[in-house]
C-alpha cells in the first residue's frame, strides 16, 4: 500500500488501534485484553488530537485513584508523545503554570497542579475519583477513562459527565466536540460492568457508513498520488468530492457510538504465542478469560468479586506524599508512604494463599477501635 505522505514515518499499529482512530466517533467504548495497547496506541493519539485539534480548550483524563493515574496511565501516555515526537518541557508541562510563549488556555484552571498544558494553549486535568470534587467548576471539551472497570459510575455521571459541556462558540465544527473515550478490560463484578451498556448504543450502520467513507477517501487519495506521480493534474472535482465526502463522515461521527470488544490475540505479534501461554499458566481461568481473552462471564451468586460489597473497599491515600513526588518520579517511591491508612508503629499481619495457579499475600493491620482489619495490599 503507497502513501498519501512519502515523507511520514511509518507508525505500527494494530487492528483495534488503527480501527479505533479511522472511526473516530464522538463516543468510543473500547474493551479489550491486557497488553493490546490500550495505553500506549488509542489513548495517547486520542488525547493528542484533543489537544491539537481544539486549540485552547479543556479535557478531563479520568483515572479512579491519583495513584493509579500517576503509575500507570500518564506514565504510557508521555511515552507514547515522546516516541512522535512531542517532548516534556518543551512540547507540554505536567503539574507547573506554562511558559510564556505558550498560548493561553481559553479557560486558565484556578490550579496548574494537576494539569497538562499544551504549547497551543489546550489544557488536560487529571481527574481522579479519590479526591472529591475534583470536576467541579470545569468547563470540558472531551474526557478520557481510563480502567474504567474501577470507575465508580455514580461519581462519573454526577460529577464529571455535566462538566462535558465544552465551549461551543469555539469548537462547534468539531465532530470530535464533546469526545468521550472509554478504555478498560472485561470487568469481573457487576458494579464494574457498567460501561458494556454502550453496546446497545451503537448503531452498526453508522459505524459501516464511516467506515466505508473511511476506504473511500484512501482509494481516491491514492488515485490522485498516482495521477501527480504521472504528471497529471487531479481534476478540481475530484478534490471537491473529497472535501464532501469527508465532510459527511464528520457528521455521522458527531453522532456515533463506536463499541468494539478485543482479546489480546488482537496484538500477537508483538506479544508473541509464548505470552499467551505463560497467561493462561499463571492466571486462575477466570482472569484468563477475561483479562484476556476479552470473554463476558455470568455473575456467580456466591462468587468472590460478585459478594464484594461497597463497604468491603476503600482508597486511603496520602495525596500530600503523592503530590510531593511531582511527575517525574522513580517508580519505586510509590510504596507504603503513598497509603494513609498505614500504621507505621503497629506490625502488619501477612496472609498467604497457597493457590495451583497462582499465589497471594495479604498483608492488613487490626484498628480495633474501628473493629475492623484494613488490608493494605
Amino acid at each position: 500500500m503507497q502513501q498519501t505522505n512519502p515523507k511520514a514515518t511509518p507508525t505500527y499499529f494494530n487492528r483495534p488501534q488503527l480501527l479505533t482512530q479511522l472511526v473516530g466517533a464522538r463516543t468510543t467504548v473500547v474493551v479489550a485484553g491486557r497488553r493490546t495497547g490500550k495505553t500506549d496506541s488509542i489513548a495517547a493519539p486520542y488525547t493528542l488530537k484533543m489537544m491539537q485539534r481544539m486549540k485552547g480548550a479543556t479535557g478531563g483524563i479520568v483515572v479512579p485513584t491519583f495513584k493509579h493515574g500517576l503509575t500507570n496511565t500518564l506514565p504510557g501516555l508521555f511515552a507514547a508523545w515522546r516516541r512522535w515526537g512531542y517532548k516534556k518541557g518543551i512540547h507540554y508541562f505536567v503539574g507547573r503554570r506554562p511558559p510564556k510563549s505558550f498560548l493561553p488556555p481559553i479557560t486558565e484552571p484556578h490550579d496548574w497542579e494537576q494539569v497538562i498544558s499544551f504549547y497551543n494553549g489546550s489544557v488536560a486535568v487529571i481527574l481522579s475519583q479519590d479526591r472529591p470534587g475534583a470536576a467541579n467548576s470545569l468547563t470540558l471539551s472531551w474526557i478520557l477513562v481510563d480502567e474504567a472497570k474501577f470507575i465508580d459510575p455514580v461519581k462519573l455521571t454526577q460529577e464529571t459527565l455535566p462538566a462535558n459541556g465544552g465551549i461551543k462558540s469555539h469548537f462547534s465544527r468539531h465532530s470530535f466536540n464533546h469526545a468521550m473515550m472509554i478504555l478498560s478490560d472485561m470487568p469481573q463484578s457487576k458494579k464494574g460492568s457498567w460501561f458494556l451498556e454502550y453496546e446497545k448504543k451503537m448503531d452498526p450502520q453508522v459505524i459501516e457508513a464511516i467506515e466505508a467513507g473511511v476506504y473511500e477517501i484512501w482509494r481516491l487519495k491514492q488515485k490522485i498520488l498516482e495521477m501527480r506521480k504521472a504528471g497529471v493534474e487531479p481534476p478540481a472535482y475530484l478534490r471537491n468530492h473529497l472535501r464532501r465526502l469527508d465532510a459527511n463522515i464528520n457528521r455521522l461521527r458527531s453522532v456515533a457510538t463506536y463499541y468494539r470488544e478485543y482479546s489480546s490475540v488482537e496484538n500477537i505479534e508483538l506479544l508473541g504465542e509464548q505470552y499467551l501461554r505463560d497467561m493462561k499458566r499463571d492466571l486462575t481461568p477466570l482472569t484468563f478469560q477475561t483479562s484476556i481473552m476479552c470473554k463476558k462471564i455470568g455473575i456467580a451468586r456466591d462468587g468472590f468479586y460478585s459478594s464484594m460489597k461497597e463497604d468491603h473497599k476503600y482508597n486511603d491515600s496520602d495525596f500530600e506524599y503523592l503530590d510531593s513526588l511531582g511527575f517525574d518520579f522513580d517508580p519505586a517511591a510509590v510504596d507504603c508512604r503513598a497509603d494513609r491508612d498505614v500504621n507505621r508503629y503497629a506490625p502488619i499481619c501477612i496472609g498467604m494463599d497457597y493457590n495451583a495457579n497462582i499465589n497471594w499475600i495479604v498483608a492488613g493491620q487490626p484498628d480495633e477501635r474501628l473493629g475492623r482489619l484494613n488490608v493494605l495490599k
